[in-house]
């Protein structure tokens, strides 16, 4: 099975995605509310891809992909950023 990880701190958002990708039984999904709640849990487990919110609590951005990338079993796991904010925002890496 993969191991993803969910990253957002609207619960409504988490239940859903967390709720999608568990139906399918090929996947083990964690959740945080936190940018720095996922990057713990990055420490202690290795994910198969981190999919997030942008602008989460306590790191986001630039500031998560750095923390993610700290942990040498991260550095190629793949991270896909989505947002719920203004389509025409710019998000910046």
């Amino acid at each position: 099975m993969r191991n993803i990880l969910i990253v957002d701190e609207d619960e409504q958002h988490l239940e859903t995605t967390v709720t999608v990708l568990g139906k399918t039984q090929r996947y083990t999904v964690e959740q945080a509310n936190t940018g720095h709640d996922a990057y713990q849990k990055s420490r202690n487990k290795e994910f198969d891809i981190i999919i997030t919110d942008y602008e989460v609590p306590r790191l986001m951005g630039k500031e998560l992909v750095n923390s993610f990338r700290e942990n040498k079993d991260n550095v190629a796991t793949p991270i896909l950023f989505y947002s719920d904010k203004n389509a025409d925002a710019k998000i910046e890496l």
